[in-house]
């Protein structure tokens, strides 16, 4: 997770590293939407 440096609050995102591509696509098409904690997550690839 990404913390606020100033109120140590979360930002509401994170990273997250996957041993292969296969395992980060199958995260993505199982996960994106998928509700936790009463929130809905967006799983996508990072961007440079």
């Amino acid at each position: 997770l990404v913390y606020d440096r100033e109120t140590g609050r979360s930002r509401g995102y994170g990273f997250c590293e996957y041993r292969d591509q296969e395992t980060a696509l199958n995260a993505k098409r199982n996960f994106n939407g998928f509700e936790i904690a009463g929130r809905t997550i967006k799983v996508d690839s990072a961007r440079k």
